[in-house]
């Protein structure tokens, strides 16, 4: 999400006239706010890894402020802080003030999937891609809809996102995975070739791909795949449990177990 800084800038002149001379105008130099420099403060602390000092700074900074950069960062400091309660606090407090802002919308949607309000999450993230799509928000409303078991909707997120991020690696198998859900296991594994095929393929992708080409029928293709650091008795329990996810029928149950397997 984007970062913002606050910062109050007071300027000022002073206007000397000399007896007979020119007037010259003399510039103070710009001064901080105290909720500017908490904020800088916070920044400064939060990079140097000190994560619980920079929410406590967060929070004295918005405590007499509704300043929608400052509840921005303090809602990213809880979320960091594992307080997704205050982190949903701040969030909505910047909508309370602007209803149609695309980052609360984004960071609320996302707090809802995390806490499993697959629902709200929806209804926050379709509502922060009508004001600004992203290739960011589709992956999420994506996500939460697999976690509902809407294939379909899953699908079409997922390939806006692509059609957004096209060589971003992880939206491709996010969108092969909701195929895989919904029982399209050919087409699922035809859409992770450009995935295993790229140079930058990571080891979770590569175990998608095995889990997919299993729940094809490929078992000898699935076990060719050479996943870095994963032993063939490892391979074997992930593959046997993939078989065993093919015969889930319920789409939102499959999902879940897919999901397991594909975390590796």
């Amino acid at each position: 999400m984007a970062r913002r800084w606050v910062n109050a800038l007071a300027y000022g002149g002073v206007l000397l006239a000399l007896c007979g001379c020119n007037t010259a105008p003399q510039t103070q130099t710009p001064q901080m706010t105290d909720q500017a420099r908490l904020i800088k403060l916070a920044a400064d602390v939060e990079k140097r890894g000190d994560r619980g000092t920079a929410l406590a700074l967060y929070e004295r900074a918005a405590t007499s402020s509704t300043d929608p950069a400052i509840q921005l960062r303090l809602a990213k400091a809880r979320e960091a802080a594992d307080d997704l309660d205050g982190a949903e606090a701040a969030y909505r407090t910047m909508l309370g003030a602007n209803a149609n802002s695309s980052e609360a919308l984004v960071g609320l949607g996302s707090i809802q999937l995390q806490k499993g309000d697959a629902q709200g999450a929806i209804r926050s993230l379709n509502a922060a891609a009508a004001h600004a799509p992203s290739g960011k928000v589709y992956n999420k409303l994506g996500t939460a809809y697999i976690l509902l078991g809407q294939t379909e909707n899953a699908e079409t997120a997922f390939s806006k996102a692509l059609s957004m991020e096209p060589g971003k690696l992880d939206t491709r198998t996010n969108l092969a995975l909701a195929q895989a859900v919904g029982g399209k296991f050919p087409v699922a594994a035809s859409t992770m070739q450009d995935v295993v095929n790229s140079p930058l393929v990571e080891r979770r992708q590569l175990i998608n791909y095995a889990v997919i080409l299993r729940m094809s029928g490929r078992t000898d293709e699935a076990r060719a795949v050479n996943v870095p650091e994963m032993t063939a008795a490892g391979k074997e329990t992930i593959l046997r449990q993939a078989a065993n996810a093919v015969t889930i029928k319920d789409p939102a149950s499959r999902a879940k177990a897919i999901g397991v397997l594909a975390s590796g």
